[in-house]
């Protein structure tokens, strides 16, 4: 039974590291991509199409604007993945006052 406990404890803080690396990890820190210029955000991170100031969420200290309700809806599914995305494109986000979303 120890032995059982022990393999499911590795494993779990295994996959929850694995889950940070997949997240950004580092990168969801804000460090630019090596040699990509840091611009502001224009495109929507879900359509790439051109954002709103009116729709908008704040993801770890950073606001990140949409270009419709949907893709807002989106990015709250899995916003590592966007966040790694913007980054490597080289997208500079506003820093934000308000809460920050719930993981």
């Amino acid at each position: 039974m120890k032995l059982y406990t022990a393999i499911i404890a590795a494993t779990a803080i295994t996959l929850a590291g694995l889950g940070t690396a997949w997240a950004g990890g580092e990168a969801m820190k804000g460090a630019p991509t090596p040699g990509v210029p840091m611009e502001p955000q224009t495109i929507c991170p879900v359509m790439h199409r051109p954002i709103t100031k009116d729709i908008s969420v704040v993801y770890q200290g950073k606001r990140v604007y949409f270009c419709c309700p949907a893709c807002k809806i989106d990015f709250e599914k899995n916003p590592g993945q966007y966040m790694v995305e913007m980054q490597k494109e080289g997208i500079r986000l506003e820093e934000a006052s308000a809460p920050a979303m719930a993981k």
